[in-house]
């Protein structure tokens, strides 16, 4: 924290997947939740609640999530990390 300062933070999600049976296990550190698309058109997010930002401290719980994957599910991880990018003095940079 000492060479960031205190406002800067990350968010995401820490995801496992077992190839074998499909289980997928995840923590919410902060981010929007995964979206999962079954059937090529169903799009269900996936509700997990989150953590707090990754390198805040705040001692929020983690909760460990699980969904179990059927086969030819997709899975969506996105980000609005460019959209809330700031630059040195503070003001966002606009992409």
């Amino acid at each position: 924290m000492s060479h960031f300062g205190t406002g800067r933070y990350v968010t995401g999600i820490l995801a496992g997947l077992d190839l074998a049976d499909g289980r997928l296990v995840w923590i919410n550190g902060g981010h929007h939740p995964p979206l999962l698309i079954r059937g090529n058109r169903r799009v269900v997010e996936l509700g997990c609640p989150p953590a707090g930002p990754m390198g805040t401290d705040l001692n929020l719980p983690v909760t460990e999530c699980h969904q179990q994957l059927e086969p030819g599910d997709r899975l969506s991880l996105y980000t609005d990390g460019v959209l809330e990018a700031r630059d040195a003095p503070g003001p966002r940079v606009r992409p």
